[in-house]
């Protein structure tokens, strides 16, 4: 049996639908199902059961996927540390927008000098990236600490925290706020705002502050794409908020970053790998300087 179809299975499993995990795979929608197919005739059962609404494992296939998941992360371990032997050791790292851009690229040569080749991979959410661990579609991942905590078929994710960081907002520097030296989240009331949408964890974090101080944020637009959202503000259109990491990196210069002082308005870091060797493999390279 093909190690191909079984990584096949997982990734269909996690994403629950042939044409979301043929996407993600880079696989066509007949190639997949062939896949399954030769997999459910190898095993003499049907592994996943087909609705219009996609697919869900059978018992069988439940059985499967908790016994096969740790076997083909043995076998991604025994294949990199083989070709580790001859050059560097490749580790797709999956990371949020803001940590891909700003935080990972300073950090590249130190883990080029450990003998790391890290492959990044970009997902807008935590959950997401949780969910490519998972599927071991990536071995590692740069997250807030709740996507870390993997479901009980899945007890032996190591994990560390890395840093946390405070949040600010961005407004124009037109704005009454950019004239400020921090803003309270009672500050933001009625606020027109530019946000991430109600699945990113800046906006799940930011939505409870406010629930917290009796009122709930004015969402003007939103959009996954940060760039987008900066743009909007400089366009005076809308303020929003981002993490630290972010408001240093501001060049625009009708943007002004202004630190939230607010206990809870800050997020934290963490590094979780499917295996305790590559957490540890890249965590002194990963760590903040």
């Amino acid at each position: 049996m093909h190690i191909e179809f079984i990584h096949s299975f997982l990734v269909t499993a996690e994403c629950g639908s042939i044409a979301r995990a043929s996407e993600k795979l880079s696989l066509t929608h007949p190639a997949l199902s062939k896949q399954i197919r030769s997999l459910e005739a190898y095993y003499g059962t049907l592994l996943f059961r087909r609705s219009p609404g996609g697919v869900e494992l059978t018992e069988a296939g439940r059985r499967l996927r908790e016994r096969v998941r740790p076997l083909y992360e043995e076998w991604q371990a025994i294949r990199q540390e083989l070709a580790g032997a001859n050059g560097p050791r490749r580790i797709r790292l999956g990371a949020l927008p803001s940590l891909a851009a700003h935080y990972l690229p300073p950090r590249m040569p130190g883990a080029e000098g450990r003998g790391l080749a890290i492959e990044p991979v970009v997902a807008p959410t935590s959950d997401e990236l949780r969910g490519l661990l998972q599927a071991g579609a990536v071995d590692a991942i740069l997250c807030e600490p709740a996507a870390a905590a993997l479901p009980p078929a899945r007890p032996a994710v190591w994990s560390a925290s890395l840093f946390e960081e405070p949040f600010c907002l961005v407004a124009h520097r037109e704005h009454p706020l950019a004239r400020e030296a921090s803003v309270g989240i009672a500050q933001l009331k009625e606020l027109p705002l530019v946000l991430h949408p109600p699945a990113c964890g800046i906006r799940r974090l930011f939505a409870g502050l406010c629930r917290a101080h009796g009122f709930d944020p004015t969402v003007k637009v939103e959009a996954n794409f940060g760039e987008f959202l900066l743009g909007y503000v400089a366009a005076g259109s809308g303020s929003t908020l981002v993490p630290r990491l972010v408001a240093e990196s501001l060049r625009h210069p009708d943007l002004v970053a202004v630190p939230i002082r607010e206990e809870g308005a800050k997020r934290q870091i963490v590094l979780a790998a499917a295996r305790r060797e590559t957490g540890r493999a890249l965590l002194p390279a990963l760590q903040p300087s």
